[in-house]
């Protein structure tokens, strides 16, 4: 148990560290001339074919989930990649330090929906919550250029819908390993970023565009 507990601390420091690389490289995506929905398409739906073929190359048996989960996955992916889309596009006016303070609010809203689902938040979540919070409204009063509402309510909305997915999955992880998760989660977030951009976007990639920051992102 104890061992559990260490293993699944380093996951979720590595985890938080490299989710603070993605305003990054999404940011400097963007401002070199990729539409935020093209970031988006092209970086879920290349890690979501890059890990289907690591996973059917090294490690098959992990492609096979049951009904209820795979229904799980899909409602997860769903949510989150609709979250996705209102990320990269609130990262598109914001600057990465404001836009990823805001985005660490999620904690907040995962408490509230723990709470409608009878878990009450520990008091470590509220102290985190507490100190997110005060971090973000530092970075945006300090802001000089002023700071876009419409960006920071998408940025919330992504916030928000990032962690309504984290107790779907959570709940999926009971019965189902880690990266068959993940795998199913990603191909269900690119069913909704791929055809947001044809539908809404269909902008082509300038020619000179650096695709560094791209495959950065699917790394990530």
């Amino acid at each position: 148990m104890k061992a559990d507990r260490s293993k699944g601390i380093q996951a979720a420091l590595v985890s938080a560290f490299l989710l603070g690389l993605a305003p990054v490289f999404g940011r400097q995506a963007i401002l070199y001339g990729l539409s935020p929905l093209a970031v988006v398409a092209l970086r879920t739906s290349m890690a979501a074919l890059l890990l289907v073929l690591i996973i059917a190359v090294f490690k098959r048996p992990f492609l096979y989930i049951y009904p209820a989960g795979l229904l799980g996955c899909l409602v997860a992916g769903a949510l989150n990649g609709t979250g996705s889309i209102f990320y990269y596009v609130g990262l598109s006016k914001l600057n990465a330090s404001v836009a990823q303070m805001l985005y660490a609010l999620y904690p907040f809203f995962v408490a509230f929906w723990l709470q409608l689902d009878g878990q009450p938040p520990s008091r470590l979540t509220v102290i985190r919550i507490i100190i997110a919070a005060f971090s973000a409204f530092l970075l945006t009063k300090m802001d000089t250029g002023g700071i876009d509402l419409l960006g920071v309510a998408f940025m919330l909305i992504a916030a928000l819908l990032y962690a309504l997915h984290l107790p779907v999955n959570q709940r999926v992880l009971f019965d189902v390993p880690a990266p068959t998760v993940t795998v199913y989660t990603l191909l269900a977030m690119s069913a909704v970023v791929v055809p947001a951009y044809f539908i809404f976007d269909r902008s082509l990639p300038p020619a000179n565009a650096p695709w560094l920051p791209v495959l950065g992102l699917t790394a990530v």
